[in-house]
């Protein structure tokens, strides 16, 4: 059973039924058929402690797209430790932009598309970009513009990243890709390389 924040947030339905998209990862094994979303599968059963992928599909013959890997600790069997780690095993592997965590009574959304969030001076720290508490009555119309903004229906259609509050959590130049090969193109400039054949090749 899906945990209740991710209910809340249109993850599955009423009766627990997963919406299209979201593939739980389940001891390893998964029942889906499109050779892309395998791949995306063995990818996430790498980086290991992710419970679902959720894919945005498409009607057309493209390829899903990976938007979200979804960890289900409402049982608290991850640290935030543990979790602060897998939050950088993901962010390096540049491929997912968001993972949600779901706790007992919160949900936690991190950002793995822009830079690394989880660093603290030298040490990983776990930091969410974003935490939608469990229902307070007080609180009831924040929590539920909180659920309508991160709500998988918003994945699926593609209209999450349309949304001006969801901006600030991509920045296409932070991404650990782009900063690689900011990294290589800054020490090519360093050592001359145009002019260092021999020094630039190794």
């Amino acid at each position: 059973m899906l945990a209740p924040m991710l209910q809340h947030l249109d993850f599955a339905s009423e009766s627990g039924e997963l919406i299209p998209g979201l593939v739980a990862l389940k001891d390893g094994e998964t029942s889906v058929d499109r050779p892309d979303e395998r791949l995306a599968v063995r990818d996430a059963l790498a980086i290991a402690e992710v419970d679902y992928v959720f894919f945005r599909r498409f009607s057309d013959s493209r390829s899903s797209q990976v938007v979200a890997y979804i960890v289900d600790n409402a049982d608290n069997h991850l640290s935030e430790t543990a979790l602060a780690e897998l939050h950088k095993r993901v962010w390096l592997h540049g491929g997912v932009p968001l993972l949600y965590v779901a706790w007992p009574a919160r949900l936690d959304i991190l950002t793995c598309a822009r830079g690394p969030d989880f660093w603290e001076g030298d040490k990983v720290a776990y930091r969410p970009a974003d935490r939608i508490a469990g229902v307070i009555a007080q609180s009831r119309a924040i929590t539920q513009a909180m659920e309508d903004r991160y709500s998988a229906w918003r994945l699926a259609d593609g209209t999450f990243w349309d949304d001006p509050q969801n901006a600030p959590l991509a920045d296409s130049k932070k991404r650990a890709h782009e900063r690689l090969i900011q990294a290589v193109v800054d020490t090519d400039k360093a050592m001359e390389g145009e002019q260092n054949p021999l020094l630039r090749t190794l």
